[in-house]
């Protein structure tokens, strides 16, 4: 059943013309994830779909709706409770009101942004159950391929349909990029020939005017050389046209380079592998003298450190971060430390001037062609003659992130930086992290992202702050004493067959080794 179709859509706005959609329709049984970089029409699009667009947007075109449209706008503007609560509490509303309506479509603006790993499962568990079709703006990529089996890919101002969740779609993609690889590089191949031929040719010119030794001057006069030379240059002419129409043609698929050591000047901030970079003296992390959660032992992070922080909303990892650059934690650093930190309350405006790209190579320890590329995997490349006082919030903050990454840096601390960051964004973002050559500590729920970088990982749960190795360990000798006990009270008694108590033995044994 087609609950919605739109039909010559055109959506633009003052300065840009944003979508052009021909025919589009949502079925009853679909599960949609919307994709694309920042900025390119994803919530005006579904805010025309549930009739809420902005007046300022301009729209032609018609949408014809045959279903109820219950949405849950992205959460931005924080106040009393976090944005992790206030999503959950706006996504338990929606699916209350999706059970009262069966002719209806649940529409979602990036849900799990603000959402823990736990929130994260429980609203991937409560999705699965509905039978509603789902609409949904999301770059978390795990996500995407728990729930949706259709992805809308919003680029060039179209939208291209595929039948299927990010990964495969992903993996189309990229056979698409080396298809166009080995295109470029065939049609590279064909002008090197035509530029050997036309040289050969050029050479033949040259020879065909040239007096033969077995000849006479008289002899040779009389031959038509010229117009043997004008025959050839003629050829070289126009061989020369198909070259320059060759390169006009060709279009180099955009590659990047992971970043090296080799890129980077140290500008001193070099440490010694064995030296610490920060010490982390036990204490209690407080908030208006409320405890948020103990740190038992002394914690050393040292050069070339990679570790990622996780924890429920509200437990404390922002304020233990912001703690730790204000120094109002007992905390020790490095004469040579340089902190680039990226806050999750980021401010995103500016009354700078100068122009984002000579602002960014001012501070950049990369070389240019590092540089530039970081520019273009943030999508600054547009942007980057304009005065940093005229970006848009969103630029503004990837403005921001491109500054802390490539500056003079050796430890990185950065809070929940992938909230922000569109799919491409945040592959950039996990390829630099994985080859920076120094320090990092990062907040995110990004699960993808934390199963790419392999960063270690440390978590506060029960109001301790442990490596998760530690509190994995914990758990096992928690499982352990339970199944000790268990099997203690089976070997009391004599009905227990003797086949449950190997059973149990050997679970024992499991968890021992």
């Amino acid at each position: 059943m087609e609950l919605i179709r739109i039909d010559d859509l055109n959506i633009s706005t003052d300065k840009r013309h944003l979508l052009e959609i021909h025919q589009l329709s949502i079925q009853s049984n679909q599960k949609i994830g919307l994709i694309g970089q920042n900025g390119v029409g994803k919530t005006t699009l579904i805010n025309a779909i549930c009739g809420t667009l902005d007046s300022q947007i301009m729209i032609t075109g018609e949408i014809r709706r045959n279903c109820k449209i219950i949405m849950v706008p992205q959460i931005l503007v924080p106040d009393e409770k976090s944005g992790g609560e206030r999503e959950k509490i706006a996504l338990e509303e929606a699916f209350v009101k999706l059970k009262n309506e069966k002719n209806s479509i649940l529409v979602l603006d990036e849900p799990t942004s603000n959402l823990d790993i736990s929130h994260q499962k429980w609203l991937i568990k409560s999705l699965k159950k509905i039978k509603h079709p789902l609409l949904v703006i999301s770059h978390d990529r795990a996500f995407l391929n728990q729930i949706v089996d259709t992805i809308w890919h919003f680029r060039d101002e179209k939208i291209r349909i595929f039948n299927g969740n990010y990964n495969q779609y992903s993996t189309l993609l990229q056979k698409e990029k080396e298809k166009a690889m080995q295109v470029y590089n065939d049609q590279k191949g064909q002008i090197k020939k035509l530029e050997s031929i036309e040289r050969i040719t050029r050479q033949k010119a040259v020879r065909a005017t040239k007096k033969r030794k077995n000849l006479s001057w008289s002899e040779w006069k009389l031959r038509d050389s010229g117009s043997v030379e004008k025959r050839i240059y003629r050829t070289c002419k126009q061989l020369n046209k198909k070259i320059d129409k060759k390169i006009e043609m060709l279009d180099k698929p955009r590659i990047s380079k992971p970043i090296t050591l080799k890129n980077a000047r140290s500008l001193g901030l070099e440490v010694d592998k064995n030296s610490s970079l920060l010490r982390i003296a036990p204490q209690e992390i407080k908030i208006f003298g409320r405890k948020l959660f103990t740190i038992n032992q002394e914690i050393k992070v040292q050069n070339g450190t990679k570790w990622l922080i996780s924890g429920k909303n509200g437990c404390g990892k922002s304020v233990f971060l912001e703690q730790v650059i204000d120094n109002t934690i007992q905390v020790w650093k490095h004469p040579k430390l340089k902190i680039g930190y990226f806050s999750q309350c980021i401010v995103t405006e500016s009354k700078d001037n100068r122009k984002v790209i000579d602002d960014i190579l001012k501070t950049s320890i990369y070389d240019n062609t590092t540089t530039m590329q970081l520019i273009g995997d943030l999508h600054l490349r547009k942007v980057m003659n304009n005065s940093v006082a005229t970006l848009s919030g969103g630029e503004t903050i990837y403005y921001k992130l491109a500054k802390i990454l490539l500056g003079k840096h050796n430890l990185l601390i950065l809070d929940e930086p992938t909230n922000y960051l569109d799919i491409d964004a945040i592959q950039a973002l996990e390829n630099f992290l994985i080859e920076y050559p120094f320090s990092v500590i990062i907040v995110s729920h990004d699960q993808a992202f934390i199963k790419k970088s392999k960063f270690e990982i440390w978590k506060i749960k029960n109001k301790q702050f442990l490596p998760i190795t530690e509190i994995k360990k914990e758990s096992r000798n928690s499982e352990l004493e339970i199944l000790e006990f268990q099997l203690r009270q089976k070997l009391l008694n004599p009905e227990i067959p003797l086949s449950e108590i190997n059973e149990l033995k050997d679970k024992i044994q499991v968890i021992s080794d």
